[in-house]
């Protein structure tokens, strides 16, 4: 038997049923052999539905299996509410009640049930209400599941620590030559690394692609056994070209999602312990697909390393203006773009030239009149008044007075779609006047994506939004005939008649995409790309191509290089996703680069939602040399921008009172000097003894704070800024001593636990406690670097990055320790202690000597591993102040050793036991905690 068979149909059922009609099967794919053979492979022998079943419900018997599955099915009311609650957000994780009441109405369910069970929704926490939140409104809910996503995101990274084997034990040194040294480390962190999850950021421009190559170039260098399949997913087509132009096997990670749905719905379970992902501008990415991502890679043993842009790390390399959009400072970085001189830009002789590279250009109030049109037309180009009044006329000669190298290497973006047919077709236009293209031009009918919102397809009545639109369904295409809100069904009809029903609200396993007709009219020499991609003809979204001509018969030939395509969407339904490619989207360029660009931005029609500083950023970054910005409103357009919102996610809503704390701690520490710059911030160091790296900044006395402090950065466990610690600096005795106040102020989220009192110059970092512990270690070790933990007993992540030293755990401190508890009996027996008549007092004695005999000898152990900035000198005198104050520490030692004796005495308590018990708790307390007390005795000792 041969075989024709699609990418998506290599599954159980089509491979099953091949089994069953012959012996010898021959299937051809458009895939790979090595791919296909790997997708036959991967599916799984038949199981039973009830195996299934008892499976997903984790029950051995069969009818307790189907009463548990039919008790997680939803009712027609929380069915409702759960479709609609996608619809209610509009691209946020918040909503309102009444928005979510409106929406899942629409069902056709009852509005008493649909308020009783928002209602009980609020009332079991799975929607989450607040009362107010700064910049999303009052009384808002928030989905738990949208709260719980992230958290999972959160968690799979975490669990996800050391939990695989490095793809290479040492990358080699060849596939490194030629990279910056940021794309040298990032290599070897993909290709070393133990993690399960890994991240690389950077600013565009910054190399994420070329390191994309090495990390390819590392792989092919092992043998095939050991080499991991490279699967790379992207957001967009364009990610996907890019990703594939640097020879990782690419696709959409929609697609991938859609796949692995299905496959894991026909029972399959998929298998990626020898698979790396490589996503690609993940930033694009929504919490659901990422989540959904991160739990399929976990569950099937694979690895995977997210790139993309984030606004949190500083630039690699990049330029002036892409900084300041980066800061927010919209001004300045429309002024930096501005100040590039026009003249980079290769034109021809008798071009329109803007007067400069930001260029505001309004529509003219007043039309003008038919005599006056005619007589500018009559003028030549360098006659024409620069007032020009049509935004999308001045991009279209900007673009036609440049020359053809300099047109091909230009990228040309617009925020709405309705701009960049705009665009496509005034330049179509031009380009055939002028006689840059055939002489010859045919109208087509092609198919054009649809925007729909998530969830929009889940409900009958905004089904009915889009009849007449062409759906396709499981690879067909079919249109909207017909849909009945009453009864809930949606009527699809295809060219053959063929008529098939289905239920938007129970639809769960057919994934559906819509789109709208659009005539397109073409000539021979036009750019045209494919809107989407068919792996079955070997068309790829976002691949640029050239009309080399038409064929008699009403077909295409589509030229790139020496490669020629025939496309027919006259006769082809699946040969209608094309369009001209001189402009993009701002979302479709996403990835892409090239020596210049012209960016259209506004506050006119939908143009005004579209502005922020996202957008802002990805306009300005994809120009290597150039880019020219035409606005309908500057000042109208710079304010929008300003005032955007790039979204808040669930934490940020919950969490909101914490991150104000932390934003508010970490730009008091912005502002702050450093505290060894100050004149009173060089006493505060000189009277506290610290000689080392501070990292401590100085804030002084203000409106809102009239004493000046000393401000600690606060980090989170993960190493993450959270916020400062404040001490009041206190001058006394008429300006002779600095003091530091004894208590201190956090301002920092509720997730801070660490501070960083001192930078480390040997590598080491000692953690202490509380602050004055910290003083004294930092007195002590100033080549160290000293962390005051916060709270809790766990160890501060990504130290060395922080201080610049790994912290040290004391284990030769917690054996010696253990070792004297050991030993105590034979030191007991040993000591000559002299009997006394009384027996309880005898008792007393024994217990007193035996503790003090421990504790000292811990002590003197502990002091031998404290580390020292030099081994060959002694440490030196202390003062007056120090032996007073050291003193009465000891003194306060002995006399709580005594009153533990007295008690374990008095409690009746054997000798041997609660001596044990003692230096049980010392020693976790030395091992853990590291007391103050413990600090002095050791300089006492180190003193003497």
């Amino acid at each position: 038997m041969l075989a024709a068979v699609g990418p998506r149909s290599l599954n159980k059922q089509v491979l099953n049923a091949l089994a069953q009609s012959g012996g010898d099967i021959r299937i051809y794919t458009p895939l790979e052999a090595g791919q296909a053979a790997r997708k036959v492979e991967s599916v799984s022998a038949v199981r039973l539905a009830s195996d299934q079943l008892r499976q997903s419900t984790g029950e051995e018997n069969l009818d307790i299996a189907i009463q548990a599955s039919r008790e997680r099915l939803m009712s027609d009311a929380e069915q409702a509410v759960s479709l609609a609650i996608p619809r209610a957000q509009q691209g946020q994780v918040h909503l309102s009640e009444i928005t979510l009441l409106s929406e899942a109405v629409k069902s056709g369910q009852p509005l008493a049930d649909v308020r009783t069970e928002i209602a009980r929704q609020v009332s079991s926490g799975e929607l989450i209400q607040l009362d107010s939140v700064a910049g999303a409104g009052n009384r808002i809910l928030v989905p738990r599941v949208a709260y719980e996503m992230e958290k999972s995101i959160i968690r799979h990274i975490a669990e996800g620590k050391d939990a695989v084997q490095p793809l290479m034990s040492l990358t080699p040194a060849s596939v490194l030559s030629g990279l910056t040294a940021g794309q040298r480390e990032a290599t070897r962190t993909v290709l070393e690394n133990t993690d399960r999850f890994m991240a690389i950021q950077g600013y565009a421009g910054v190399g994420k692609t070329t390191q994309f190559r090495a990390v390819m170039g590392a792989l092919n260098t092992l043998s095939e056994s050991v080499r991991p399949q490279v699967i790379g997913l992207g957001p967009t087509h364009r990610a996907v070209h890019e990703m594939r132009e640097a020879g990782v096997d690419a696709r959409t990670l929609a697609s991938f999602l859609s796949e692995t749905r299905q496959a894991i719905q026909a029972g399959e379970t998929p298998d990626f312990r020898n698979v790396l992902f490589l996503t690609d501008e993940s930033s694009m990415v929504g919490n659901r697909d990422m989540a959904e991502l991160y739990q399929l890679v976990a569950a099937g043993g694979g690895r995977m390393v997210s790139s993309g842009d984030t606004a949190q790390l500083q630039a690699v390399s990049t330029c002036p203006a892409i900084e300041s959009i980066i800061a927010g400072q919209v001004e300045t970085s429309l002024r930096q773009v501005d100040d590039v001189s026009l003249l980079q830009v290769p034109r021809q002789a008798g071009a329109w030239i803007p007067e400069k590279s930001v260029m505001e250009i309004r529509e003219s109030e007043k039309e003008p009149e038919q005599g006056q049109t005619a007589a500018q037309e009559a003028l030549k180009p360098e006659q024409l008044s620069p007032a020009r009044t049509d935004i999308i006329a001045a991009i279209r000669d900007d673009w036609m007075g440049r020359t053809p190298e300099a047109q091909q290497q230009t990228l040309i973006m617009a925020e709405l779609n309705a701009d960049r047919h705009a665009i496509n077709e005034a330049i179509h236009a031009a380009r055939h006047e002028k006689g840059d293209t055939g002489a010859e031009e045919r109208t087509f009918t092609v198919l054009e994506p649809l925007r729909v919102p998530d969830n929009a397809l889940r409900a009958a009545e905004t089904f009915a939004e889009y009849t007449g639109a062409v759906a396709m369904m499981n690879e067909r295409y079919w249109t909207v005939a017909d849909v009945n809100p009453q009864d809930g069904v949606v009527t699809l009809r295809n060219t053959d008649g063929e008529s098939v029903l289905i239920s938007p609200q129970q639809n769960t396993a057919q994934d559906i995409s819509l789109f709208t007709h659009h005539e397109l009219t073409l000539s021979q020499g036009d750019r045209v790309r494919f809107t989407r991609s068919d792996t079955d003809r070997g068309y790829v979204a976002n691949s640029l191509w050239e009309v080399a001509g038409f064929a008699q018969e009403g077909a295409i030939r589509f030229r790139q290089g020496e490669q020629e395509k025939i496309v027919d969407p006259q006769s082809m339904t699946e040969d209608r996703h094309i369009d001209l490619a001189y402009a993009l989207t701002v979302y479709g360029v996403q990835g892409a680069s090239e020596r210049f660009a012209i960016a259209l931005t506004g506050t006119e029609g939908g143009r005004k939602r579209m502005a922020s500083l996202e957008s802002t950023y990805v306009t300005w970054s994809r120009a290597k040399e150039h880019v020219q910005v035409y606005t309908d409103n500057l000042e109208d357009w710079q304010q929008q921008v300003r005032q955007s919102d790039g979204g808040k996610t669930a934490h940020d809503l919950l969490h909101e009172k914490s991150d104000r704390e932390s934003d508010t701690g970490n730009r008091l520490l912005a502002t702050a000097s450093r505290l060894d710059e100050t004149a009173l911030g060089r006493r505060v160091l000189a009277e506290n003894g610290l000689e080392g790296e501070t990292m401590a900044r100085f804030i002084a006395a203000g409106k809102k704070y009239p004493s000046p402090y000393v401000a600690l950065p606060v980090w989170t466990r993960h190493g993450k800024e959270a916020g400062a610690l404040l001490t009041e600096i206190r001058i006394e005795d008429d300006g002779m001593r600095v003091v530091l106040s004894e208590e201190s102020r956090l301002r920092a989220g509720e997730d801070a636990q660490f501070a960083g009192l001192q930078a480390s110059r040997n590598g080491q970092t000692l953690i202490a406690d509380d602050a004055q512990t910290a003083l004294r270690l930092a007195q002590e070790n100033p080549e160290s670097g000293v962390v005051i933990r916060l709270h809790g007993e766990e160890r501060l992540l990504n130290a060395a990055r922080l201080t610049g030293g790994r912290i040290t755990e004391p284990d030769e401190v917690a054996r010696t320790v253990r070792s004297v508890a050991e030993a105590e009996s034979v030191a007991k027996a040993e000591d000559p202690i002299t009997l006394p008549p009384d027996e309880q007092q005898k008792q007393a004695e024994a217990q007193e000597k035996a503790a003090r005999e421990l504790a000292e000898q811990a002590r003197r152990e502990l002091l031998s591993v404290a580390p020292q900035k030099d081994e060959d000198k002694r440490d030196p005198l202390l003062s007056a102040d120090d032996e007073r104050r050291l003193s009465d520490g000891t003194e306060r030692e002995s006399r709580e050793l005594d009153e533990t004796v007295r008690e374990a005495v008095a409690g009746g308590r054997g000798a041997r036991q609660q001596v044990r018990e003692q230096m049980q708790r010392t020693e976790r307390e030395w091992v853990v905690k590291m007391p103050e007390k413990e600090i002095e005795l050791e300089k006492t000792l180190g003193g003497d």
